[in-house]
């Protein structure tokens, strides 16, 4: 959360409350999982835009599968 106080010297409500609760001591904590959830985040875009790729060669493929099929059937026959 961004500080409610610009001022340095005088901390604003968040800075008390942090240090009422204690989460002032989790802060590294907080904003190095914080930049581990955006990169996973990332991650799973980018596997999830790979994905939808795959599906749409396989889809593509589909069709040349069926022709192929119906050929090897007439040729069997």
């Amino acid at each position: 959360m961004v500080p409610k106080s610009n001022n340095c010297d005088k901390p604003g409500l968040l800075e008390y409350l942090e240090d009422l609760i204690g989460s002032d001591q989790f802060k590294k904590e907080i904003d190095e999982m914080e930049l581990r959830q955006n990169s996973l985040a990332q991650e799973k875009v980018s596997r999830f835009e790979k994905l939808k790729a795959s599906e749409d060669q396989l889809l593509s493929l589909e069709e040349t599968k069926n022709v192929a099929i119906k050929y090897s059937q007439l040729v069997v026959t």
